[in-house]
């Protein structure tokens, strides 16, 4: 009999649980340790996988830098045979690498090589992209550069969400992990040839680019809003010094242009209809301090 596969886990969101709970189904891995962090206020998908790993008996360690020197240290006492990396904002050194007798599997919901790096779900969205992937790969020391190990190409919808498209590349990854994860035990594993020649690094986003400008286009906002909506913390306006968080959105078609952008056209209770630097914008649930009417600005 074949002897297991000893592996890693590091990771810090629900994506990492999930993908977690799918190598601990598969029998021919064993877990030696997990690597997770403490809540932080902005991470809004954030997940502590200790509490999945105490669970099943499995180290648990909570790292603040996975490439300090304590990190190394434990790291090296361990052994195992590959990392897996899934949910980590910090790029893993050479030398956290190289503890693996191996080496180290990453993952990316992104068509790589292109749109490497930040927030990929929501640029996707607020970009308007038809298509995205589920990507896992070898880690190297830069940011989702390493030889791809498992592609699967994943179409946007229009009316996919944040949350929707959350777990529609959930549901792809697992499944793609378990076949991977098979791959390696069978030394079966294939390098995927590099089709797509458009590099490119996405940006950290930053509190202003989850602002509404009432002068963009009512799609693009929409795109925003989307791109924004749970598990993230919601697009937001500023009217009268308070901010507001917006997670719903539809587009109205409104092509008069002698009216200008910010001017409510509806409103009824939560929900506001406002006019766009091209068309309008129906707007949900909107819990605002006070009553506004028709005619008046959000501005």
């Amino acid at each position: 009999m074949k002897k297991k596969i000893r592996i890693v886990f590091i990771g810090s969101v629900i994506f990492s649980k999930f993908l977690l709970e799918t190598l601990k189904s598969l029998k021919f891995i064993e877990i030696v340790a997990v690597i997770t962090k403490k809540r932080k206020r902005k991470k809004s998908d954030f997940y502590d996988l200790s509490k999945t790993a105490k669970k099943d008996k499995i180290k648990a360690y909570i790292l603040k830098d996975i490439n300090s020197d304590m990190s190394y240290k434990i790291l090296k006492n361990l052994e195992f045979d590959y990392i897996f990396c899934f949910g980590w904002s910090q790029i893993l050194k050479k030398r956290i690498i190289k503890t693996a007798k191996k080496y180290a599997v990453g993952y990316h919901p992104s068509n790589l090589p292109s749109n490497r790096g930040r927030h990929p779900i929501i640029w996707a969205l607020s970009l308007g992209l038809k298509n995205t992937a589920s990507c896992f790969f070898k880690i190297n020391e830069k940011a989702d550069d390493g030889k791809i190990l498992s592609k699967k190409h994943v179409k946007i919808l229009r009316n996919d969400s944040a949350n929707s498209l959350y777990f529609k590349l959930l549901n792809v990854a697992k499944h793609q992990l378990k076949q991977l994860s098979y791959d390696i035990y069978n030394k079966k594993v294939k390098i995927l040839r590099d089709t797509n020649k458009e590099k490119n690094y996405w940006r950290k986003r930053t509190y202003l680019d989850g602002e509404i400008d009432w002068r963009m286009a009512a799609n693009s906002i929409h795109n925003l809003i989307r791109a924004l909506s749970k598990p993230y913390e919601g697009a937001h306006f500023v009217y009268e010094g308070k901010e507001y968080k917006v997670f719903n959105s539809k587009v109205i078609k409104n092509n008069k242009r002698n009216i200008e952008p910010g001017k409510i056209l509806k409103a009824n209770k939560g929900n506001l209809t406002i006019k766009c630097g091209f068309d309008a914008l129906q707007l949900y649930n909107i819990r605002l301090q006070k009553t506004l009417k028709k005619k008046e600005y959000l501005t």
